[in-house]
C-alpha cells in the first residue's frame, strides 16, 4: 500500500525510469524494472581477475530474447 500512496504523490515509479545502461543484446535503453543481473563463471581468465563476471540483461521488451 506504501507504493501506491508514493506513486500517487508524483515519485516516479521503477517502469517509468530509464536508466544510462543499454542492452548488450538489443541496445536499447533498459528501465529499471527491465534489468536483470546473472552471475556467470569465467573459464578463461588471467591471475588476479574475479572468477565471477556479472552480466546485465534485459529481462522484458528486448526483441532478441
Amino acid at each position: 500500500m506504501a507504493n501506491t500512496i508514493k506513486e500517487s504523490k508524483g515519485v516516479a515509479s521503477q517502469k517509468d525510469i530509464l536508466t544510462r545502461l543499454r542492452c548488450p543484446i538489443c541496445h536499447n535503453l533498459m528501465r529499471q524494472n527491465e534489468i536483470g543481473v546473472e552471475i556467470a563463471f569465467r573459464h578463461a581468465r588471467k591471475p588476479g581477475e574475479p572468477r565471477r563476471e556479472r552480466i546485465i540483461k534485459h529481462t522484458k521488451n528486448c526483441k532478441a530474447a
